[in-house]
């Protein structure tokens, strides 16, 4: 039997290599990438339906992310850790027999302010959840480990608690007080992390590009970011936009790519070398002289924030006309004068008084000599 397996699988090979220059010469395959000949029994990264039993199990080893050009695997998605809280009830914190971890005891400000003081110590502590007193602003955290937390006092209380233990119940905090107490549990949730998606911008011979080169323009672009970092993939090309969509789950390995197409440009075998649009400069503002003096200036922004100021001549400031005087009615003395204007200023007093002053003026003459 075994001697009739070797005779098969020596046999077999010749079929291989011509299968393979078959496959690698159809076009798919010339972007700079070489191919294994085993590539030529794989779509993509898994096998061809029309692969043999036999191949697959001669080479089921074989690893087409490392060897075939076609094969670009999707982005393995990270696991993010959400911070959860759930209310457990009014009073401390115990698990379901009564027990308690360690305590650290202050105060914060508000309820939220402690809940995240839990979460910011979680790492070095370990912290299961708080219990909140709002009248007093105290704040009690329950950990597993005793690392120091600022402004917080340890207070080395802990018993009939494990390590894995939850916060489930609660007890009453004082016979005496009449403060309430709330208890909450922390909790973890695991999640796929959200990926990160940068548009890019690019100059190049898009006019060569058309819709139906789409699915072909983004698997090379994918071999090209590819061969830069394996945690960034090309996910979308948008003609209209003239950019590609870069996604993943480091900012960093983004950063690393673009920069790499800014440096050397994005090669696409089939359709041209790309390189990232560089934004205009923006305008400078004109420099605006203010209006000449007299003028009267007002000023706004036009659409590009720039100052704009508008001159007007000014108009004169019209002098205000003197009123019409009507003489003193008959009977009255009038004295007249001028005011800051210059407008006349007629001042009427009855004859009968002016008659008095007249005699008391006389008077005070013949008195004097």
């Amino acid at each position: 039997m075994l001697k009739m397996m070797n005779v098969v699988l020596v046999s077999f090979i010749p079929l291989l290599s011509v299968s393979s220059e078959v496959l690698l010469d159809d076009g798919k395959n010339t972007m700079g990438c070489q191919n294994d000949e085993t590539c030529a029994w794989f779509d993509g990264c898994g096998w061809s339906p029309s692969t043999p039993f036999l191949i697959k199990f001669i080479y089921w080893n074989f690893d087409p992310v490392e060897n075939c050009c076609d094969c670009i695997p999707p982005l393995v998605v990270p696991k993010v850790s959400v911070p959860t809280w759930n209310s457990v009830g009014q009073g401390l914190c115990v698990n379901e027999n009564g027990g308690s971890p360690r305590i650290f005891l202050g105060f914060q400000d508000s309820l939220k302010d402690c809940q995240q003081t839990c979460e910011d110590v979680h790492d070095d502590n370990l912290c299961y959840g708080i219990s909140w007193e709002q009248k007093k602003r105290a704040c009690v955290l329950y950990t597993w480990y005793e690392e120091d937390i600022e402004n917080f006092r340890n207070l080395h209380y802990s018993f009939n608690f494990e390590k894995d233990d939850v916060l489930k119940s609660v007890v009453q905090a004082s016979r005496n007080s009449n403060d309430v107490v709330d208890c909450y549990a922390l909790s973890h949730l695991e999640k796929d992390a959200e990926p990160i998606r940068n548009d890019v911008t690019l100059h190049g011979p898009f006019d060569d590009v058309t819709i139906d080169d789409m699915d072909l323009f983004k698997t090379e672009c994918n071999m090209k970011v590819f061969s830069i970092s394996l945690d960034v993939r090309c996910v979308d090309v948008k003609l209209d936009e003239m950019a590609v969509t870069l996604e993943s789950f480091s900012q960093d390995a983004l950063r690393d790519v673009q920069k790499v197409i800014g440096n050397n440009g994005l090669i696409i075998e089939t359709f041209g070398t790309f390189t990232i649009a560089v934004p205009p400069e923006p305008t400078p503002c004109p420099i605006v002289e203010p209006c000449l003096e007299g003028m009267a200036e007002s000023s706004s922004t036009d659409d590009n924030g720039c100052l704009v100021v508008l001159c007007e001549s000014a108009e004169p400031v019209g002098l205000n006309p003197c009123p019409i005087i009507q003489p003193c009615p008959e009977g009255m003395v009038e004295s007249s004068s001028t005011d800051k204007d210059g407008c006349l200023v007629i001042s009427c007093k009855a004859e009968r008084g002016h008659r008095l002053l007249k005699e008391l003026e006389a008077r005070e003459t013949l008195e004097h000599f």
